[in-house]
């Protein structure tokens, strides 16, 4: 059996607890409606429930609402680009000038940038 957590964040007793109730191998996975699944994470040590693992089928980056690359350990918005190429919104010119750039959607979930394919969401 495996379990798999999505729509947000894993606390550290429950993850513990289900390890300890249900099966070892846990995961959190997060996706969003414009870029489809963005990361997958085994979580192995506590450690994994503050970095999400980006999948190879998409490329995710970090940006200030500028949209300008942001380096590591600097807080900013998601940025994704899935393998699929989705481009914008069905019906929606609008919304798809605002939040698809360049094959990019920029997310509304504020993340910390890593030095390794893994990003961080903020707390709170």
């Amino acid at each position: 059996m495996q379990l798999v957590v999505t729509a947000g964040p894993l606390p550290r007793a429950l993850a513990d607890e289900a390890r300890a109730r249900l099966t070892p191998r846990i995961y959190t996975h997060y996706a969003s409606t414009e870029g489809g699944p963005v990361t997958l994470t085994r979580i192995e040590q506590p450690e994994d429930l503050r970095w999400h693992r980006i999948l190879p089928s998409c490329e995710v980056q970090i940006v200030d609402d500028s949209g300008h690359l942001l380096p590591a350990g600097q807080e900013g918005l998601v940025r994704v680009r899935p393998m699929e190429g989705v481009t914008g919104y069905l019906d929606d010119a609008d919304a798809s000038r605002t939040f698809f750039r360049g094959g990019f959607s920029t997310l509304a979930t504020s993340a910390l940038s890593a030095r390794t394919a893994a990003w961080r969401c903020r707390a709170g």
